[in-house]
């Protein structure tokens, strides 16, 4: 087999476009409010990959050379603080030393990591750099003392996202078989947020019959609790109908997908309702529920749905997003919020909107795409007509909640 570097990918200028790390040139992209950073990559994705990326045989996997990424983000740190115009989205991003953000494509904290410590070179890298950090991971290892360590070492501020889907052991070996244990999850935990590390647990997927049972979500906020964690994310599920792999996988460990995904994501109104009631389960026990959801986004606890609002301090996240438009919305109430005021207020708040976010985010404003981040599907919004082609919203707090009333309705007539 022969490798090629890859000089550049063309895109096609289409309504649905996928941005993801093999289109810049230093596993460094930007999605909504963060700047992603990916040490490791599937190994059949590798031909999508340049010479960045070595090891390929002794790790299964590709992973970058540290020397290698140290060099550009050094290129990269020098725009800290400065005013740029006319320049990528990851360079704006650095520029406004928005947090880098670990584990959006991959998981960064695989087994072998804690061997080959790939990671653990970037991380060292930020906390001498003072540059914050946001990470979201499925493992224990950051856990561990060593990443601990260098975590609670970054002036800059560190959160960890942990996904514990649940604490009952059967599920979570079903569902996550290979994965580390939900009872070592959550004493990685308690290591971090004893070192005053900020930790939310994220519950994505929340599945309806699946991990929604009363006593084990007791449980799950019971060691919550132990181990100091005070806030949770939450997702519905999301499921691809080309990919019957995972549907038949649900099959062979005796569960009812269909049964699930049905009331869950098929029907979205009612998954959105759920996971709303669900949240609220958690928030009457003490607990700060944020999420992505636009049916209950409205009702999140936090500006920013991962709920870091309290961690970065000085360093901030770009506004030039979507649901931080209708969090803008949301908080001018009745008084009417047209395009224009938004695209001001990313720009007062430090933020940007370069050509590319600002088209996916116009599209969304006036429900001109067919992403399913929606400005419609928050209840209590208001369309109010039309300013020079944009759509102009308010919300009203006393508009009933329409996917209550569907569910009213269903109920009455069953």
């Amino acid at each position: 087999m022969k490798w090629y570097k890859i000089e550049s990918i063309e895109t096609e200028d289409r309504e649905e476009q996928v941005y993801n790390i093999e289109v810049e040139d230093n596993n460094n992209y930007f999605a909504d409010e963060f700047l992603v950073h990916n040490c490791y990559a599937n190994s059949f994705r590798a031909s999508l990959y340049s010479s960045f990326f070595d090891n390929a045989r002794l790790m299964g996997l590709r992973h970058c050379d540290p020397g290698y990424f140290k060099r550009e983000l050094d290129k990269l740190m020098k725009y800290r603080g400065q005013k740029v115009q006319g320049v990528k989205d990851v360079i704006k991003a650095v520029s406004l030393e928005i947090p880098m953000r670990f584990g959006i494509r991959f998981e960064d904290f695989i087994a072998i990591e804690g061997k080959k410590k790939v990671s653990l070179a970037l991380l060292k890298y930020l906390a001498e750099q003072e540059y914050p950090l946001m990470i979201n991971t499925k493992s224990d290892l950051v856990g561990r003392e060593d990443y601990v360590r260098v975590l609670s070492d970054n002036k800059a501020g560190t959160a960890v996202h942990l996904t514990m889907i649940t604490s009952n052991r059967k599920l979570e070996k079903d569902l996550e078989p290979g994965a580390p244990s939900f009872r070592k999850r959550i004493g990685a935990c308690k290591n971090l947020s004893q070192e005053g590390i900020k930790v939310v647990a994220r519950i994505e997927p929340f599945m309806i019959f699946l991990n929604d049972h009363k006593e084990h979500i007791d449980e799950y906020m019971e060691f919550l609790k132990w181990a100091g964690i005070q806030y949770l994310t939450f997702d519905t599920y999301s499921y691809s109908a080309q990919a019957p792999g995972i549907r038949e996988a649900f099959k062979r460990v005796g569960y009812d997908f269909h049964r699930m995904f049905y009331a869950m994501s098929d029907v979205q109104w009612l998954g959105s309702l759920i996971l709303g009631k669900m949240m609220d389960y958690f928030r009457l026990n003490g607990f700060k529920c944020s999420t992505f959801d636009f049916g209950n986004v409205s009702f999140n606890d936090d500006d920013l749905c991962c709920s870091v609002d309290d961690v970065f301090g000085d360093y901030g996240y770009n506004r030039g997003n979507i649901l931080s438009g209708a969090r803008l919305i949301v908080h001018r109430g009745l008084e009417k919020t047209p395009w224009s005021v938004f695209e001001n207020w990313v720009k007062e708040g430090g933020g940007f909107l370069s050509e590319r976010l600002k088209k996916e985010v116009r599209a969304l404003w006036s429900l001109e795409s067919k992403n399913a981040y929606q400005l419609d599907w928050i209840p209590g919004l208001v369309c109010n007509g039309v300013e020079e082609g944009d759509l102009v919203w308010s919300y009203d707090e006393s508009i009933p909640d329409f996917r209550q009333e569907m569910f009213d309705h269903f109920r009455r007539n069953l």
